[in-house]
């Protein structure tokens, strides 16, 4: 359509209540002594923290495990199918909503969920419009000033939302819900793709596949060098574990975060030492891991980090 038009029958009727209204966020109270000690690679109890969160779902593939008497210490912070959480350190405002959860779950410090959501409002027209820019734009202009660390639940509180008649706001899900089915769809494209694009790649760089002129003679044969004889390769003085931070000025990547989220925080007085005195990339140069996951490539934004 030239000109698509999105009819919802809309009612003439719209309340605008506060957060606090319609549902109650609970987080993890003071870290309750849950130490990273405590994480596992298995067990029974998922630990869901916002690194965990991909694309407004939480990925469970990724969580890391507690004991179970980790789980039973507080019931506001065990997770259910359809719960809403809500991230309120590092990355602050992100959402998600819990689908395909199989196993217990409970809370790392950094999220909120949403408790005692009322009859009257739809769970998942509450996430989509938690999920909209009007959050982060609240959150900002709660804020004092200066760079956003932590979500005050004060603040997340009075969050002012628009609710329609619960029928309106069902149809309005199920709207959401079809472009989010769209753009899975999209998604397992993309990867399908980006695994053709990896072959292909891998062949071409290789010399397998070799490009003619438009005249259809080859191209010269290729000359194989040395990476150091055509770039410098250069490394920055190690960050050890003990110096970062959960919660702090300047994002610190890790193999594990290499080129996806960080996890990870040092000061911003950490960062301007270590970018004087040692090497530090220029934007679009070339990152590659050296440990670990070894040989992963990113191309470097520029941003600080």
């Amino acid at each position: 359509m030239t000109k698509p038009k999105l009819c919802f029958n809309l009612s003439v009727a719209q309340e605008v209540v506060k957060l606090s209204h319609i549902a109650s966020p609970n987080a993890r109270i003071g870290w309750q002594n849950l130490r990273r000690s405590e994480f596992k690679d298995d067990g029974d109890v998922y630990i869901i923290t916002g690194t965990d969160f991909d694309n407004g779902r939480v990925n469970f593939k990724g969580c890391k495990f507690v004991d179970l008497d980790r789980y039973e210490m507080d019931q506001k912070i065990q997770i259910h199918e359809n719960d809403i959480l809500v991230t309120k350190d590092g990355t602050i405002g992100k959402v998600a909503i819990v689908k395909g959860l199989n196993k217990k779950a409970t809370l790392n410090a950094g999220v909120f969920v949403l408790n005692d959501i009322v009859a009257s409002v739809d769970r998942e027209y509450l996430y989509h419009y938690l999920c909209s820019p009007l959050l982060l734009k609240f959150i900002k202009s709660a804020s004092t000033g200066g760079t956003i660390l932590h979500l005050n639940q004060s603040v997340l509180l009075n969050f002012p939302i628009v609710l329609p008649e619960l029928k309106e706001q069902q149809k309005i899900a199920a709207f959401f819900r079809t472009v989010d089915e769209k753009i899975a769809i999209a998604r397992e494209k993309i990867t399908c793709l980006q695994k053709i694009n990896g072959r292909l790649v891998r062949d071409v760089m290789d010399g397998k596949i070799r490009f003619s002129m438009r005249d259809g003679k080859g191209f010269p044969d290729w000359k194989r060098e040395k990476l150091g004889e055509s770039f410098s390769v250069k490394m920055c003085k190690r960050i050890f574990k003990e110096e970062t931070l959960d919660v702090g000025d300047v994002p610190f990547y890790k193999i594990g975060t290499f080129g996806s989220e960080p996890d990870s925080y040092i000061t911003q007085e950490q960062f301007e030492l270590y970018k004087t005195k040692y090497s530090y990339p220029s934007a679009g140069d070339t990152l590659i891991s050296c440990s670990g996951t070894v040989g992963r490539c990113v191309v470097f934004d520029g941003s600080p980090s």
